[in-house]
């Protein structure tokens, strides 16, 4: 299932900038709800405002997205039986309102590179992930387990409300974007061992570890 409607163009949400203009290349992250403490939040927030106005949304992504990389939360998303879930809902419309090109699940948060179709709304698009991934990892016994730890910060929403996107400019920008995708799960711990080849890390574009899960 997936959601047609008009593209929003350039606006704005919870105080972040978004480009929803058709059929243009996006670089995306999203997260989970508990991925990032209140009080991160803050010190986010006053970094950001000290910040030079011109730069103030860069500075706000490249703030947020450090923050995540430390591994805050539950680490809901290194779980096969959910990163399975996360990316059956990607894969699903892939070729029918967007074409997926790379993608990563970290632990607490996810980039892709892909393009909506036009006359698919990018914010549309990312509600019905959200949606309908939350709904069936509600349904996981991983889920329930973990909300016993994390009652507080998951068991209303799996996801953050809002999202970082950023429009493709060119084919460098593409390809380091495709770069920064690929390197990202360089440092984590998979299975005792510290990931240091991209392709180590079973749920991402870089590795073929993901195909065991289907």
């Amino acid at each position: 299932m997936y959601f047609r409607g008009e593209n929003k163009n350039s606006y704005k949400r919870s105080g972040l900038p978004h480009r929803d203009h058709s059929g243009v290349r996006q670089a995306l992250t999203y997260r989970l709800w508990d991925s990032i403490p209140q009080s991160e939040v803050l010190i986010i927030e006053q970094a950001v405002s000290n910040s030079h106005p011109d730069i103030k949304d860069y500075a706000l992504r490249r703030y947020t997205e450090a923050c995540l990389n430390r591994g805050y939360g539950s680490g809901l998303l290194k779980y096969p039986e959910i990163a399975k879930i996360v990316l059956s809902r990607w894969f699903t419309d892939n070729g029918k309102a967007y074409d997926l090109y790379e993608w990563v699940i970290m632990p607490n948060h996810v980039h892709l590179l892909f393009r909506p179709y036009p006359g698919f709304s990018l914010c549309d698009i990312i509600q019905s992930w959200k949606m309908q991934s939350g709904k069936l990892i509600r349904q996981t016994e991983i889920y329930r387990q973990i909300i016993q730890d994390y009652p507080n910060d998951l068991k209303d929403s799996i996801w953050n409300s809002d999202y970082f996107d950023r429009e493709i400019r060119s084919n460098a920008h593409f390809h380091n974007m495709k770069k920064y995708i690929y390197n990202n799960p360089i440092g984590l711990i998979w299975n005792g061992q510290r990931i240091e080849r991209p392709e180590d890390w079973p749920f991402s574009s870089a590795s073929t570890g993901w195909q065991s899960y289907f």
